[in-house]
């Protein structure tokens, strides 16, 4: 029997602080920091979502991007996944904020989601079985797209099932990045095996270098133990083979995780052995828990995106369990002996030809509307939709509900622009709450003031950093004066002196 449960996980947590409310002019608008954390751990209750069946229980972390935190094998009495036994923020995603363990789902630009730290949209629905599925979505405003992850668990699975779908409802292509990053345990034994003979390697001091594997300047760096420093591999998979990557210890046993094809790229990040990869380790967990990352992504590195088309859809299915290999020949000094032995028993349970089978069959319930909402995410997936309906343009798609409900202080600003074609006076000394950089609120907005509206500071203040972010930088900053020439703000004060800084650090660097 396959089960969907409402729960809650306690563990020592450090506080995540409130956002920072300055805009990041440089990285991640119309996204906020979350810089405000700290490393003073008490336990805390979070909320979470399990599925379980005969085999496995999954539990994810819905208050923090939807996190698959722990992945646990009953029969065998083992977990799949590293579990860190803290939650300690530290400054490692786009926005700051990013903690270590389980399996991460990064959508839309490089690096760790903007999502991690955050809540999303949580729901369930049934397939027609009646096996419940966890259904984890949102709206990405820098791509403007919207994605959803559904999870299930069929009854005597021994695998987890993750389909994901981007859609793409823009008339223009948008670059598109996708990781689902997979933390292990970091063992001395432990060996990495994926299908493939060759690979990227990045070992963070600028060097990038095709070589072939699994040996390296006569070290063996399957073995994730045998890298010194922080490292980068990135695996090149032929597109005939069964794109997967697992981790076995010395019995041949560990997690793999496999997909269809348009899920292609496999890498494997280490801390690495010396100092400071040890240092990182212990500073993500509060002592000596060390990990490592596995990660499947729709490239094959990370240094590029993927153009997806206007009004496409893209979908694809992962697959997560336990593999057992035999011992000898997953640790056979033959490479291709080695990562063969792994295939052929996930061929005996999971092949291609029936994750891509089971893709298609799981599309009539991919396009179905949830039955209920159980956590609602950002409300700008709601804005979005309310601005669609008005202009007539495609709408969203019908399995994710944007409602608004989910509509906070942040969005009403800009729901009065277009409802009411201005946008709101507030005084210089108050918080801005929402910024925006998509360019049909650009139009509205330009609109509004053209119209005799709006004609105020923050109007101006906002067109600087939209323009900014298109990287029209003498625009912006006419435009930051500009507000500061309606009334005076250390909004636009601080905008524009960011703006000196970069030129004082470019004169410097030119001599």
């Amino acid at each position: 029997m396959s089960e969907l449960k409402l729960e809650t996980y306690i563990m020592p947590s450090a506080a995540l602080g409130k956002e920072n409310p300055l805009p990041v002019l440089d990285e991640c608008l119309p996204y906020t920091l979350q810089d405000g954390y700290n490393r003073t751990r008490k336990n805390r209750s979070f909320k979470t979502v399990v599925l379980e069946n005969e085999t496995l229980k999954a539990t994810f972390l819905i208050e923090l991007g939807g996190r698959l935190w722990s992945l646990y094998h009953k029969k065998k009495k083992r977990e799949l996944l590293y579990v860190n036994p803290v939650f300690q923020p530290c400054n490692l995603a786009i926005r700051n904020a990013w903690f270590s363990g389980g399996v991460e789902w990064n959508i839309g630009i490089m690096g760790h989601s903007v999502f991690t730290c955050s809540p999303v949209f949580v729901a369930t629905l049934k397939m027609g079985d009646g096996t419940p599925v966890l259904r984890m979505y949102e709206w990405e405003r820098i791509r403007m797209v919207p994605f959803q992850i559904d999870v299930f668990l069929p009854e005597n699975s021994d695998f987890l099932f993750v389909r994901v779908k981007i859609v793409n409802p823009n008339e223009f292509e948008v670059p598109m990045y996708w990781w689902s990053n997979i933390a292990v345990p970091e063992e001395k034994d432990s060996r990495v095996l994926v299908p493939a003979n060759s690979a990227y390697t990045h070992m963070y001091n600028g060097e990038k270098k095709s070589y072939p594997i699994p040996v390296i300047n006569g070290i063996d760096l399957s073995y994730p133990t045998n890298f010194q420093r922080s490292a980068d591999t990135f695996y090149i998979i032929d597109t005939e083979r069964q794109p997967w990557i697992t981790t076995v210890d010395r019995e041949g046993k560990g997690l793999i995780q496999t997909s269809t094809s348009r899920l292609k790229g496999r890498k494997l990040f280490v801390w690495g052995m010396h100092q400071g990869g040890r240092h990182w380790q212990k500073f993500l967990s509060g002592n000596d828990h060390p990990y490592i990352e596995l990660q499947a992504g729709i490239t094959y590195t990370q240094w590029e995106y993927i153009q997806m088309p206007a009004g496409a859809e893209w979908s694809w299915l992962e697959a997560y369990g336990l593999i057992e290999a035999p011992p000898e020949k997953a640790h056979s000094s033959d490479w291709e002996t080695a990562y063969t032995s792994v295939d052929k028993e996930l061929k005996k349970t999971i092949p291609m030809d029936k994750l891509e089978e089971q893709l298609i069959e799981t599309e009539e319930m991919a396009d179905r509307k949830p039955d209920e909402i159980i956590q609602r995410g950002s409300g700008w997936g709601a804005l979005e939709r309310i601005r669609r309906e008005k202009f007539g343009e495609k709408p969203l798609p019908s399995s994710l509900i944007f409602d608004d409900a989910s509509l906070t202080a942040e969005q009403l600003p800009w729901l009065k622009l277009l409802r009411e074609g201005e946008l709101p006076y507030i005084s210089p000394k108050e918080k801005i709450c929402g910024w925006m950089i998509q360019k049909h609120w650009q139009e509205i907005l330009e609109g509004s003031i053209k119209k005799g509206k709006s004609n105020h500071w923050l109007s101006w203040l906002h067109l600087g950093n939209m323009y900014y972010n298109q990287s029209n930088v003498e625009k912006a900053k006419t435009l930051w004066e500009k507000s500061l020439s309606n009334e005076p703000s250390l909004w636009a004060y601080r905008n524009l002196a960011i703006l000196e800084k970069k030129k004082a650090i470019q004169k410097k660097q030119l001599g």
